[in-house]
């Protein structure tokens, strides 16, 4: 049975003085509402990568937004209108509705992943992980990259370096323009890992970063006036269909200049 995942919002100091809360919050006689059921949903997408969808195959919609959140329909219409108005809230094909500023306050931690944290600080040491089968089905589970993985140098040597899989997925994310579904995405890059042998996860992380850059300077080129990447797919849906054509694009680049 997996542990629990705990979810938190961290709001930064001085949230009610960003503009858009204030225009909200200015708008009488419903200013404040209108900021409470923001926060609503702000909380309610803390473990769905800062999106809202009442099911998978049913998207929200007013009446079913005021029925979860016991706002009155009039006033959450209102909010759907003055939050896409402020690029507050997105709307993809599907219907989803995306908090745009809510990847920047949402996170999540698994039980075990505090224990560990909580351990090593106390001990001020990193600690290498086992990268067994089952140890890495864990984390794939539980969504925590707090991978170490020890690599030989060579045959005469028995020293190791450690990998941070963490910051390669951070780094990779980091240069895709489109942030939608942070967590689904992670979850799929390490399904991406976990389908090769332990002492290759390195090599094939680095491909994906350099795949995901090579796509994106080819989108620019060939999409010039699209400065906002409106048609760029979400990253999950990227490395499932896109990823491996330009990892194959990039080995052909590689062997043209070698």
């Amino acid at each position: 049975m997996a542990e629990k995942t705990y979810y938190w919002l961290k709001m930064p100091k001085g949230f009610f003085d960003k503009h858009y809360m204030k225009i909200l919050r200015g708008k009488e006689p419903n200013g404040i509402e209108l900021c409470l059921f923001y926060i609503w949903m702000l909380t309610e997408s803390v473990d769905h990568g800062a999106e809202l969808r009442y099911s998978e195959k049913t998207p929200y919609d007013a009446e079913s937004l005021a029925e979860a959140s016991g706002f009155k329909q009039e006033l959450v219409a209102e909010a759907l209108k003055r939050f896409e108005r402020l690029e507050l809230i997105e709307y993809s094909k599907d219907g989803t509705i995306f908090m745009v500023k809510g990847n920047e306050m949402i996170g999540g931690e698994t039980a075990a992943a505090a224990r560990m944290r909580k351990h090593r600080n106390r001990n001020n040491v990193t600690e290498c992980s086992d990268l067994s089968q089952n140890s890495y089905e864990h984390i794939e589970k539980d969504i925590d990259i707090e991978i170490d993985k020890e690599k030989e140098i060579n045959k005469e040597s028995e020293s190791a370096i450690v990998y941070d899989f963490e910051k390669a997925w951070s780094n990779t994310f980091d240069k895709y323009p489109k942030k939608t579904a942070p967590v689904k995405a992670k979850t799929v890059w390490l399904d991406k890992l976990r389908d090769v042998i332990d002492s290759n996860r390195p090599d094939v992380a680095t491909l994906i970063y350099q795949a995901t850059i090579l796509y994106i300077n080819d989108y620019t080129e060939k999409h010039p006036d699209d400065e906002y990447y409106r048609y760029i797919p979400k990253y999950s849906d990227w490395l499932v269909n896109e990823c491996d054509y330009w990892i194959k694009e990039l080995e052909k680049k590689k062997k043209e200049i070698s």
